[in-house]
C-alpha cells in the first residue's frame, strides 16, 4: 500500500470513529392550550370568530388595512409559523385571514426565530358615538421561541393616527405563558373586536428521568506482541439518569480489530478489560474498535478516535518530511555552486592558456586543441561530481523519509492508536 494512502487510511479512520453517545431523537412537543389573553373593541359588533393556526404551528407576525374615513379595521390576517422536529422555528408558514374587504397590506412581524406572545392593539372611536371603540391598528409583541425570557416589540402594522390622540385608546392582549396560536373576538365589515389565544409547548420527557448512558473518558489501545494483537479496554465515566456521575461497571466488551479500517476479526469478553487476536500475517495499520456496555447503556470508541494526539504525531511527521526537503534542496544548490565554480575555474585557466598560444607558441593549433580538450576534460569531470551529489542527496532524502516515516508510525504504536504489521 502507498504511504498517501496508508496515511490517508489513518486520517479517516481516526475521525470515523470519535466517541459517539446514545443516539436520542429530538422529543416531541405537546402543546396545550393555555389561558387566553384579554378582547378589546366593540364587544357586540358583527359577529363572533374563532381562528386558529394549525397544529404544530405559532403565530409569528399580524397584518391589517384600515378605514380611513371610520377608524375600523378592515382587513385583518395573521401569520403563523411551523415548529421543527427540533423543538425551533422553521421557515414552513401559514396565513390565517379573517377580515377581507381590504387587504391586509400592514404588517408587524416578529424576527426570525420569534414568535408572538400578545399584540398591542389600538383603538379608535366611532366618529358617530365617541363612547364606542373599534380595533384600529396592532403591532406584534413578541420572544424567541427557544427561550421566552428573550423579547422584542415590532412597529404597529400602519403606524398611523388620524385625528386627535384623544381618538384613541392603548390596549394590549398577551399570554401569560406560552405563545399566541391563534385570534378571537367579532367582526363584520371590520374588526370589531379581538384578542390573541394562547398555547403552551412541553417537552414530552419533560419531569422524566433523563437517559443512563456512558461517556468515554480514554479511547482503547492496541498493541503488539510477538504473537498477538492485544485490544486494551477504554475507560468509562457512567451518568445516572444523565445527571449522577458513577464508576463505571462494564459488563460486557465487543472488541473489532481494523486493518486499514476493515473489519478483520471481532471477540466478546465478559468480566476482563482486553481482547485478544493471534498476530495477522497481511500487511497493514491495525486498529480496534471497542463497544462497551453497562446496563442498557452503549459506548463505541476506538484506538483512532484520540485525535488531538493523533493529530500532533502527524504535525511532528509533517514537520520532519519538511525538514528533510528543505536539507535536499540546500545540498542541491550547494553541490550546483561547487560545479559552476568549477566549471568557471576552467574556462579562465583555459582563457589564460589561449593567450599565451597566440603570444608565443609555434605549434599554435596543437597547443590549443589540448587547452580545449583539458577544460572539456575538467568540466566533464565537474558534471559527473554534480550528477553524483544529485544523486546521493536523492538517495539522502528516500532514506530520511523512511526514517521519519517508521518514527511516526513507532509514535502512533507508543501512543496506542495504531500498530503497522509489516509482511514477512
Amino acid at each position: 500500500m502507498s504511504l498517501r494512502k496508508r496515511l490517508w487510511l489513518v486520517c479517516i479512520a481516526s475521525l470515523a470513529f470519535s466517541v459517539l453517545s446514545p443516539y436520542s431523537s429530538n422529543a416531541a412537543l405537546i402543546q396545550k392550550s393555555s389561558t387566553p389573553g384579554a378582547k378589546w373593541g366593540k364587544a357586540d359588533g358583527g359577529g363572533p370568530f374563532t381562528k386558529n393556526c394549525p397544529s404544530g404551528y405559532v403565530a409569528t407576525g399580524v397584518a391589517v388595512a384600515n378605514a380611513e374615513s371610520f377608524g375600523y379595521t378592515e382587513g385583518f390576517a395573521f401569520t403563523c409559523t411551523q415548529i421543527t422536529d427540533k423543538g425551533e422555528l422553521g421557515t414552513t408558514s401559514s396565513t390565517i385571514t379573517q377580515v377581507t374587504n381590504k387587504p391586509s397590506d400592514s404588517s408587524s412581524v416578529c424576527p426570525t426565530g420569534y414568535a408572538l406572545i400578545g399584540v398591542r392593539i389600538l383603538l379608535r372611536w366611532d366618529p358617530n358615538n365617541n363612547a364606542v371603540y373599534y380595533v384600529n391598528d396592532m403591532g406584534a409583541n413578541c420572544a424567541k421561541f427557544t427561550d421566552r425570557t428573550q423579547t422584542f416589540t415590532a412597529t404597529m402594522a400602519r403606524n398611523v393616527k388620524l385625528g386627535a390622540n384623544n381618538q384613541y385608546q392603548d390596549k394590549e392582549s398577551s399570554c401569560s405563558a406560552g405563545f399566541v396560536t391563534g385570534f378571537d373576538g367579532r367582526s363584520g365589515a371590520g374588526l370589531d373586536y379581538a384578542g390573541v389565544l394562547c398555547s403552551t409547548f412541553t417537552d414530552e420527557n419533560e419531569g422524566k428521568p433523563s437517559p443512563s448512558y456512558l461517556v468515554s473518558k480514554d479511547s482503547p489501545k492496541i498493541s503488539l506482541t510477538s504473537t498477538s494483537l492485544i485490544c486494551n479496554g477504554g475507560e468509562y465515566i457512567f451518568m445516572r439518569f444523565g445527571a449522577i456521575e458513577e464508576k463505571s461497571v462494564i459488563t460486557e466488551r465487543v472488541f473489532t480489530l481494523l486493518r486499514d479500517s476493515a473489519i478483520v476479526a471481532t471477540v466478546t469478553i465478559t468480566g476482563k478489560t482486553q481482547g485478544s487476536f493471534d498476530k495477522s500475517t497481511v500487511a497493514g495499520t491495525y486498529t480496534c474498535a471497542e463497544q462497551a456496555r453497562q446496563e442498557n447503556s452503549l459506548a463505541i470508541t476506538n484506538s483512532n478516535s484520540k485525535v488531538e494526539l493523533a493529530a500532533q504525531i502527524m504535525a511532528t511527521y509533517k514537520a520532519d518530511l519538511k525538514m528533510n526537503s528543505i536539507a535536499k534542496v540546500q545540498s542541491d544548490q550547494a553541490a550546483r555552486i561547487t560545479y559552476m565554480k568549477a566549471r568557471t575555474a576552467a574556462s579562465e585557466v583555459a582563457d589564460k592558456a589561449r593567450g599565451l598560444v597566440v603570444s608565443g607558441s609555434d605549434n599554435f593549433y596543437s597547443d590549443l586543441r589540448a587547452i580545449t580538450s583539458k577544460r572539456r576534460e575538467q568540466v566533464s569531470l565537474a558534471q559527473s561530481e554534480l550528477r553524483a551529489s544529485l544523486e546521493k542527496n536523492i538517495q539522502n532524502l528516500k532514506v530520511a523519509n523512511e526514517k521519519s516515516l517508521a518514527s511516526y508510525y513507532q509514535a502512533l504504536e507508543n501512543a496506542g492508536i495504531s500498530v503497522l504489521v509489516k509482511s514477512n
